[in-house]
């Protein structure tokens, strides 16, 4: 990686971790996840999960705690868009995550990331939800955690650098990490 980009990996809900806990997962698995990347070192931990339906009460309050003692966790407001439907120029209806979960949160970005004509997603721009001020993407959100000062909210949208081989990112399964 290039200087002053951090180390990333991605953990995977992979076919290993699926067959050993069934999705949709317990939120105390979410929390258990947390946890463990507290205790390996993680700068940030960012959850591309929708956390807006509340599930058990117990779950969801571990959850809600171990985000809350992290303060390093980055949730997603997901757009629930289908784009086929939707009208040219219509805001995103995004779901946000549940306020106990929120509140702790180090940010909260957008997952949006819209199809160009010729079938390339080459950007994540903010999103605006009806009533919000608006969202950063996602990524941006998250290397903004991870890099305290960073202003990486520079351009209207984030870039997405299509130069870098695949495989550059490591990934890790849930199950190794729990």
């Amino acid at each position: 990686l290039p200087i002053g980009v951090p180390d990333v990996a991605i953990v995977a809900i992979d076919q290993r971790s699926l067959r050993l806990w069934p999705w949709p997962w317990s939120r105390g698995l979410h929390a258990r996840i947390v946890d463990a990347l507290e205790r390996a070192g993680a700068v940030a931990t960012a959850f591309d999960v929708d956390f807006t339906p509340a599930r058990d009460g117990e779950g969801d309050a571990a959850v809600a705690a171990a985000i809350a003692r992290s303060g390093r966790v980055v949730l997603a407001a997901v757009d629930v868009r289908d784009e086929a439907a939707a009208q040219p120029g219509a805001r995103p209806e995004l779901t946000l995550p549940l306020a106990a979960f929120a509140s702790g949160a180090a940010g909260i970005g957008s997952v949006m990331l819209p199809i160009d004509p010729d079938g390339v997603i080459r950007r994540a721009p903010p999103a605006v939800p009806e009533g919000e001020v608006g969202l950063r993407p996602f990524a941006q959100v998250a290397l903004e955690t991870a890099v305290p000062g960073l202003d990486a909210a520079r351009a209207a949208s984030t870039r997405i650098d299509h130069r870098a081989p695949w495989g550059a990112v490591a990934v890790i399964s849930a199950a190794d990490v729990v």
